[in-house]
């Protein structure tokens, strides 16, 4: 039975990870410090992060360990467990929540959520108040136990946890809120109940990629019928938009998918002025370079 929000609050202020925490975890654990600190490391030159969850703020520290420049680099921490009493060692700031954040008006140039958001409740409140802190070009990280795909996590027995995300998921509920993923890793693991996890970085988007669609004059294609289009991107854009779908595997040539029937990859040679938009994470600089 998974606690209501009140039940949630009163666990996590009794919270202490040193005694929660094996030996074991605390090893698996210092070491996704590091995977996540030299994930977002070239990002963080000088300006404001603030860690949501931050627990004894062992990441906060890891960063600041890592930069020269470190009294340029300002770190706030969001933890009402007992673990603040720790964090607050190599934090400006502890607030006890978002609400607390948002009152004392900072804006933040990178917003920290490792193995946070899967615990939210209210996720799309989350979301419009993460809208709320961040910088206009201000990046969110979010690392999240990685529950698809893979056959060893059938099941989250993790009666702390409310959600469970995918790369699909996460990346339609970044998409969303006005973000974009701009890198991304499934390297390490969080805990020994976990055998994989899925990191991110997201960047605020500087256009309006479905306005842009809907209203251009030429023809809008999409390269890449595959599982990516049909799982992801139809997920998120209106087909009924687009007029060609392109592929170069000769197995799905002539198919129909959602309506469209897939041509090969010489009709794009035959208009001008079209939108083409590309449907594949493995072969984007592929596509690039027939394109070009």
């Amino acid at each position: 039975r998974r606690l209501n929000q009140k039940g949630r609050e009163e666990f996590y202020k009794k919270y202490n990870t040193e005694i929660h925490q094996q030996a074991a975890e605390k090893k698996l654990r210092e070491e996704m410090y590091q995977l996540e600190n030299k994930f977002i490391t070239e990002f963080i030159d000088k300006g404001n992060v603030l860690d949501v969850g931050c627990a004894e703020g062992r990441l906060g520290a890891n960063i600041k360990e890592k930069h020269n420049n470190q009294d340029q680099i300002i770190i706030d921490g969001i933890e009402i467990s007992q673990d603040q009493n720790i964090a607050i060692e190599f934090y400006s700031s502890i607030y006890n929540s978002l609400n607390q954040v948002i009152s004392s008006n900072k804006r933040y140039d990178i917003i920290i959520y490792s193995h946070v958001l899967e615990h939210i409740i209210d996720i799309h409140k989350e979301f419009n108040n993460i809208n709320k802190i961040l910088k206009k070009d201000g990046l969110l990280f979010i690392e999240v136990p990685n529950q698809s795909g893979n056959y060893k996590v059938t099941l989250d027995a993790n009666l702390e946890h409310i959600h469970r995300f995918s790369i699909r998921s996460l990346y339609l509920l970044l998409s969303q809120f006005g973000f974009d993923i701009i890198k991304s890793d499934f390297n390490g693991i969080e805990s020994t109940r976990y055998s994989s996890i899925i990191r991110v970085l997201a960047a605020k988007k500087s256009i309006d990629y479905l306005t842009m669609i809907k209203e251009w004059k030429g023809k809008v294609i999409v390269w890449g019928a595959g599982g990516f289009f049909q799982q992801v991107l139809a997920q998120i854009i209106d087909v009924q938009f687009v007029d060609i779908l392109l592929d170069s595997s000769e197995s799905i040539i002539g198919n129909n998918i959602l309506g469209h029937t897939v041509c090969s990859k010489e009709n794009i040679k035959l208009y001008n002025n079209s939108l083409v938009i590309i449907s594949s994470i493995a072969y984007e600089n592929e596509i690039i370079d027939e394109i070009n």
